[in-house]
């Protein structure tokens, strides 16, 4: 399962792989 959350707020992404 691949999840991927992007934060704008932050200017980040975040890329979890599980």
């Amino acid at each position: 399962m691949m999840t991927n959350n992007m934060n704008n707020q932050n200017g980040s992404l975040t890329v979890n792989a599980q």
